[in-house]
């Protein structure tokens, strides 16, 4: 049985090579091919032999593995070590790793942003680096360790595993070597946060109000009066997608309500009737019925039936009257009317680009409206969570414009974007914001050339409307009840 294991290793071996010598002709005639204008075809007869080499080279190691079992089986001895077979797969593995982990570096590596157009980005690429450092070490020995270790201490016949129960030095060791790197990691990251946040206290940056939604961003400027209003989710409509407090949005917000609570109770009453009207519909289905339009209404029938429609009309009568007695107990609380309709936020201006003066510190005032985001700007080396119901900030300072990285990079077409860095929905990928930075006349220029969202006495100029994502909006649940 050896001698056959022997000779069927043999003749697999030479298959595979001559297979291989075969690829080789193949890849000269795609390259005298591509000289010659034809390399289109030949590519593809390339590509299908390499699937066909692996495929065979698949099959060859089940047929090893299959003769390896059959032979043991008969005569009791074995062919295959399975244990220094997986001792030397993990020492390749670990050389062949270390080898990718350095071509990873040296390949791609360029694409890493190392370069910042904030006044900050030297101290946080310093942390970056000094992290790395501290991590690279570790996972560099680690790893070496691991696969070596298992590679010499592979099981052998006769020998035993050492029991080792406890040792108080290596304890301490271990303890006192992560302590102190995440000492110094964690010391340092709060010495560069202090050094952003509040080093110059004495400097009123300007503010600037950045606004998450599924799947978008909106920028809130002060107008003339240098104040931004307050803002609240209570206020939040399709013509007030802010959340601003806005005397007539409110009022037609407030009227919307009602509208909806009437409709929504009044599907919830007529529940029974409707679900007896749809079982009827469905059991007299007409030649006009297609297959799809009876799926939907087999499950708006199921919705009714397991009480899933009702939850959702519950909910969403909840949320509503939820809703106007929030608004309500604000307009019955003078302290806090006052403090909320101020009229400030009628010169607010609401934007689709984020405008930033060179050299003028800022701060960015986070808010969400749905799901969490996660505001990223890999250019100026920041980046904030942005949370529902939770104001988060972040402060620096543009020191490079938009121009200037043009020209810099030599790309006319590069701009500085503001990506949404958690993965909140289908459109996550798409959701940005352009950033430009600007030297004081220009953004001069470009202000004064924005209207405010918002007029008194109820017309509103419209710089481009935010439109509601209908994943999130609790507002169709009236809409689902009547569409039977």
């Amino acid at each position: 049985m050896k001698k056959i294991f022997i000779v069927s290793l043999v003749l697999i071996t030479l298959i595979s090579a001559i297979m291989l010598m075969s690829l080789e002709k193949f890849s000269a005639l795609q390259l005298a091919s591509a000289m010659a204008g034809d390399a289109k075809s030949i590519n593809g007869s390339i590509n299908w032999l390499l699937v066909i080499v692996g495929l065979l080279l698949g099959a060859i190691l089940v047929l090893i593995f299959d003769i390896s079992n059959l032979s043991t089986k008969i005569t009791g001895k074995k062919i295959l070590n399975w244990n220094n077979i997986n001792a030397w797969l993990s020492l390749a593995f670990i050389i062949f790793g270390m080898i990718g982990v350095i071509w990873e570096f040296g390949a791609h590596g360029k694409y890493v942003i190392t370069d910042s157009a904030s006044a900050h980005g030297q101290p946080i690429q310093k942390m970056f680096n000094t992290t790395l450092l501290f991590t690279g070490i570790v996972f560099v020995i680690t790893q070496i360790l691991l696969f070596v270790f298992t590679f010499m201490y592979k099981k052998k016949e006769g020998r035993k595993a050492v029991y080792y129960s406890h040792n108080n030095k290596l304890e301490i060791v271990w303890t006192l070597i992560p302590f102190v790197v995440m000492a110094i990691l964690v010391l340092m990251g709060y010495q560069t946060w202090k050094d952003i946040m509040y080093k110059n206290p004495n400097i009123k940056p300007n503010k600037i109000e950045i606004f998450a939604y599924q799947f978008g961003w909106n920028a809130r400027y002060p107008g003339s009066d240098n104040q931004l209003g307050e803002a609240s989710f209570n206020y939040i409509s399709s013509t007030n997608p802010l959340g601003l407090p806005i005397e007539h949005e409110i009022d037609k917000l407030k009227e919307e309500l009602m509208a909806d609570i009437l409709s929504i109770s009044d599907a919830q009453k007529r529940l029974p009737a409707t679900y007896v009207a749809l079982l009827e519909q469905f059991e007299s289905k007409g030649a006009t019925y297609t297959t799809a339009k009876l799926d939907i209404l087999n499950d708006s029938i199921d919705k009714i039936k397991s009480g899933e429609l009702a939850y959702e009309i519950k909910n969403a009568l909840f949320r509503k009257k939820k809703q106007l007695d929030r608004i309500a107990q604000v307009e019955k609380s003078a302290v806090e009317k006052a403090k909320v309709f101020n009229d400030v936020s009628y010169d607010d201006l609401i934007t689709n680009e984020i405008h930033l003066i060179l050299n003028q510190e800022v701060e960015f005032l986070f808010r969400a409206r749905d799901v969490i985001h996660s505001a990223y700007l890999p250019h100026f080396k920041a980046q904030m969570n942005c949370v529902p119901g939770m104001p988060t900030k972040f402060r620096f300072k543009p020191i490079t414009t938009s121009e200037d990285a043009r020209a810099k990079r030599g790309d006319e077409t590069f701009d500085y974007y503001l990506f949404c860095a958690k993965v909140c929905g289908s459109g996550h990928y798409n959701m940005r914001i352009k950033i430009i930075v600007e030297t004081q006349e220009q953004y001069n220029t470009w202000i004064k050339s924005q209207n405010p969202a918002f007029v008194k006495g109820g017309k509103k100029v419209e710089p481009e409307p935010l439109p509601l994502n209908p994943e999130n909006n609790a507002d169709t649940t009236a809409k689902i009840a009547y569409n039977f």
